[in-house]
């Protein structure tokens, strides 16, 4: 078994983006605490995920305010997270204002919120912060959905 990491999250567990950092983060020792809109498919990568690498692995759906309150709730009070990885397939702005998000307005700021948790946490612990933004162009000679689900 692969030595612990701590605890990774990973919002937008279910595009092909999410799902190769949750495999590759459960293959390297971290617990996970995957984030999407759809609860049964999420569930169903958990015990995967479980099942093929004895980690372990919660999940929050986007959709669901309470969820995502609970969501922020864990990168805050949950000392075993360590890395939090918001994969996002909309252009938006971002700011980090110091007012808090609704989080029932919609999955863009749901998210927003997760990443806004995530730097008040690190930046807070006084070990500091790292903050990588990237863009990625898919191609494909076929629709990407169908790559994406072959894989699992």
């Amino acid at each position: 078994m692969t030595p612990d990491q701590g605890t990774a999250v990973v919002s937008g567990a279910l595009s092909m983006i999410g799902l190769t950092y949750a495999e590759y983060l459960a293959a390297k020792g971290f617990d996970l605490v995957l984030i999407a809109a759809h609860r049964a498919s999420l569930n169903m990568l958990a015990s995967d995920l479980t099942t093929r690498t004895r980690r372990a692995v919660e999940v929050f759906v986007s959709d669901d305010a309470t969820d995502m309150a609970d969501a922020a709730a864990k990168i805050d009070l949950d000392a075993s997270v360590s890395l939090v990885i918001e994969i996002t397939e909309e252009r938006r702005h971002l700011s980090f204002d110091s007012e808090p998000p609704d989080l029932s307005a919609d999955h863009g700021e749901a998210c927003q919120a997760i990443t806004r948790a995530a730097i008040q946490k690190f930046l807070s612990s006084g070990t500091g912060l790292a903050v990588y933004q990237a863009g990625v162009v898919i191609t494909s000679s076929d629709s990407v959905d169908r790559h994406i689900w072959s894989v699992m």
